[in-house]
């Protein structure tokens, strides 16, 4: 359960398709997912601690799920 913890997760150049598998860390302020291959910015509106997310070098073709990301400051597309 240590994992719940995790405040900054970096998934960049990975081949990543999709956003998911993150119900579980609740206190992730920090996500990078940058260079990869995901189209939609989807599965992270329960991630309401997030203040960074950096999705920069994607495919990004839809933005959902922004209204439950009340600390979000920067985002980077």
């Amino acid at each position: 359960d240590s994992y719940k913890n995790i405040k900054s997760l970096w998934l960049e150049s990975n081949g990543i398709r999709k956003i998911e598998g993150l119900d579980n860390l609740p206190k992730l302020r920090m996500i990078y997912l940058h260079q990869n291959s995901i189209k939609v910015m989807e599965n992270l509106n329960h991630l309401t601690n997030l203040v960074t997310i950096n999705l920069s070098h994607n495919m990004i073709e839809k933005i959902e799920g922004l209204t439950g990301l009340v600390n979000l400051k920067n985002l980077d597309l």
